[in-house]
């Protein structure tokens, strides 16, 4: 394989695997002293019951929405992948040879990405709701549902995923050309990166709203919650399955065949 179909290769792995996170919508904490003065010091797991779990899956449902996903991930491909592979000298090159060859990149690349992430959303979404269960009785999910049905709850979606950020995980992965893994560190690196955002352009009364939330419930709680699936993310993101991979060794190839042809002419 040439060293540009390589980085082309690791790139959209790199991408499949950055766009996990996309599912793992966590739950962002306010700013402390709040986050600090409702909190348990070491929480415990609990049984989850069929009423917890139910509301469990509804709350995964709705902060990981598809719509939510696909929006997240169509911004990372153009925001983020095209500056993290710009900064590789051999692509420089290749864009300089051959115009376009990033853009064209970016729009074979997305429907197997958001493919793959549709097809894997249903089952993590239960993952999830089975962690959120484990941790979160059934009166804090209610909470957190209410919360984020609501009309400051909805703009704190909107503002996560106009505000997802995947330069952690992207640029890790294309530095080092695939051959180091996804981290539960890089996922939350992210994570809070974009929760830091979201909840910075939110206007004084949302960011009310949130902590008066947080006040309701046991932030550590969410914290151990948001910690495993961070793990869970990226154990998923670093096993990307073979169907997905030769889609996207087959798309690259007919891509550089374009581009050899459009050359010669």
């Amino acid at each position: 394989m040439t060293r540009v179909k390589k980085l082309l290769v690791v790139a959209a792995l790199a991408s499949a695997a950055g766009a996990v996170p996309a599912l793992a919508q966590a739950i962002p904490a306010p700013p402390p002293p709040v986050a600090v003065a409702h909190a348990t010091a070491d929480p415990t797991p609990l049984t989850a019951t069929a009423e917890s779990r139910e509301l469990a899956l509804k709350l995964t449902q709705l902060i990981n929405s598809e719509a939510a996903t696909r929006a997240m991930v169509d911004r990372m491909l153009k925001e983020t992948l095209q500056p993290a592979l710009a900064q590789d000298p051999l692509f420089r090159e290749l864009e300089k040879r051959s115009p376009g060859a990033s853009a064209e990149f970016v729009s074979v690349m997305t429907p197997i990405i958001l493919e793959t992430l549709s097809a894997k959303m249903p089952e993590y979404q239960q993952t999830t709701s089975i962690i959120y269960a484990k941790w979160l009785t059934a009166d804090d999910l209610r909470t957190t549902l209410a919360f984020y049905a609501s009309p400051a709850g909805t703009r704190l979606r909107n503002a996560l995923t106009e505000h997802a950020d995947f330069k952690v995980s992207l640029t890790k992965q294309i530095a080092s050309l695939g051959q180091e893994d996804l981290t539960a560190g890089d996922v939350r690196a992210d994570i809070a990166s974009s929760a830091r955002t979201a909840v910075s352009v939110l206007t004084s009364e949302d960011q009310a709203a949130l902590i008066q939330f947080a006040s309701r419930v046991d932030m550590a709680k969410f914290n151990r919650a948001n910690a495993e699936i961070a793990e869970m993310t990226a154990n998923w993101g670093n096993n990307i399955d073979p169907q997905t991979q030769r889609k996207i060794e087959v798309a690259i190839a007919a891509l550089m065949e374009r581009r050899l042809a459009e050359k010669k002419q």
